[in-house]
């Protein structure tokens, strides 16, 4: 018995180039779908665990303003610090871990042109908008943020004010109380004077006239003094 089969002698030689050309693209388009196989499994493999952190922001065209009065007065300004709660979105189309270690807001006010910076302080917990002035406003401290990739993560973060264009606008009460303190002390015998009880008053007393001779002055009326002319 024949172990193999011997083409018969006198094979057309067309059949035989024939049969090389369909097995020639065989093994091509076995080798495309083998790249392209791998191209995918590299772009999957790309989209899963290798591309970089890709974070965006979102924040939403209303945030809430209070002021919080609740700090010693060693720490606190006067009238209390201003707070800004911000709801806020963060989104990381990346495949990689972010951290987020700080946040801050820039805000300016249109009207005076003054500008200040606030840092993330607290998280707010739902008991923080309880419209009950005297129920406990939960919050935590604001700690690094680590949003995974391929996730979001959404919270409203409290901002406090590190810095005003203004820079005695976060003076402790307790160094203003103590500056007006002195100053009453070493204007004691103007206030006299004027029958001013602090030196506030003396100054409210003393520059309102002031301005007023110098509005006149403007106007050309001479610097004469208030109900005379």
């Amino acid at each position: 018995m024949r172990m193999f089969r011997r083409r018969p002698t006198g094979t057309d030689a067309n059949k035989i180039e024939m049969h090389a050309a369909k097995h020639f693209r065989g093994s091509r388009i076995t080798a495309t779908g083998t790249v392209v196989a791998l191209v995918f499994s590299a772009f999957s493999l790309w989209e899963t665990s290798l591309k970089r952190a890709d974070l965006s922001v979102h924040v939403p065209g209303v945030v809430t303003y209070t002021r919080d009065d609740t700090a010693s007065a060693e720490v606190q300004p006067t009238g209390g610090f201003e707070v800004l709660a911000v709801p806020i979105t963060i989104a990381n189309r990346g495949a990689r871990d972010a951290a987020i270690v700080a946040l801050q807001l820039d805000v300016k006010n249109p009207q005076t042109s003054l500008s200040a910076r606030f840092e993330a302080t607290y998280i707010a917990e739902p008991s923080y908008f309880n419209p009950d002035h005297r129920a406990d406003r939960q919050r935590t401290p604001f700690s690094a943020l680590v949003i995974a990739g391929r996730s979001a993560w959404r919270g409203t973060v409290i901002f406090y004010p590190v810095s005003y264009s203004n820079g005695k606008a976060l003076t402790p009460i307790v160094e203003v109380r103590t500056f007006f303190e002195a100053m009453d002390k070493k204007y004691a015998t103007e206030r006299a004077d004027v029958g001013a009880v602090s030196f506030r008053a003396l100054r409210q007393k003393v520059s309102r006239p002031a301005r007023i001779c110098r509005a006149r002055r403007v106007r050309g009326e001479g610097a004469q003094p208030e109900g005379q002319g």
